[in-house]
């Protein structure tokens, strides 16, 4: 497992993502397409494919649809922007959001994980982690957050190739809930599933259908290369960052 850690910092783009069983889009049953976007469109890019593209396999909720839209057009007019501009802070408290984007788990090790979160307010942050039979409980927490600036809070402490469950808080409020398990022990052989694959793009990520052939096959992580957060922009960073919200 040591190599697994050398090789998940040395890849030029690299991402580990835990599938949960809360995951939206576990169900066995196929899910019809709504709208079909081609690559080709996806990367045009304009507001009726991203429109599409969002709506693609059913619509969100609408306080997370509105906020994508407010978002984007802040993006738009602003070259400059990012995730910490006040009307996209702004944007976040009308319409009831406290997380921009995450949870995501990556650097997984034998006792360690770490949690990559976007908070939308000054709230500190508790993540409490436990056995999955919820014994060896744990609580991390930061305090400093700054509204639209990623947080990364390590995880630690943790026992090997074990199965934990974990939810993140803002002040009292539960925000975000998952699941995950360490790496196996570097001196231990086991089986560990790492599903692996590249240029996920914009219409892959929206599909429910691809995702839940991945989850059939029950990988404990995956790492993809090439095109996943942001594709075909032009160097428009800012639209890079609006494509980070649209998947």
């Amino acid at each position: 497992m040591k190599n697994f850690a050398i090789l998940f910092k040395c890849c030029v783009f690299l991402v580990f993502m835990h599938f949960s069983n809360n995951c939206l889009y576990a169900s066995t049953d196929t899910i019809p397409r709504r709208h079909k976007v081609t690559l080709r469109e996806a990367h045009v890019g304009d507001l009726d494919v991203d429109t599409r593209l969002l709506d693609s396999y059913g619509l969100l909720p609408e306080n997370i649809r509105e906020f994508y839209f407010n978002a984007r057009s802040v993006f738009v007019e602003n070259p400059d922007a990012d995730f910490t501009h006040p009307k996209i802070v702004e944007a976040t408290q009308k319409h009831n959001l406290p997380l921009m984007g995450g949870p995501m788990l990556g650097n997984l090790g034998e006792g360690e994980v770490t949690l990559w979160v976007r908070a939308s307010t000054k709230k500190p942050l508790v993540v409490r982690v436990a056995k999955s039979d919820g014994s060896n409980k744990k609580s991390y927490r930061r305090n400093f957050i700054e509204p639209g600036v990623e947080q990364r809070i390590v995880l630690d402490g943790l026992s090997s190739d074990t199965e934990y469950k974990y939810a993140v808080y803002a002040k009292k409020c539960r925000v975000a809930e998952g699941k995950f398990s360490t790496a196996p022990a570097s001196h231990k052989k086991g089986i560990f599933r790492i599903a692996f694959g590249s240029c996920f793009h914009k219409i892959g990520l929206h599909n429910p259908n691809l995702i839940h052939q991945i989850l059939k096959r029950e990988p404990q992580a995956m790492m993809l290369l090439g095109d996943i957060a942001a594709d075909d922009r032009d160097n428009r960073i800012n639209m890079h960052r609006s494509d980070y919200l649209l998947r």
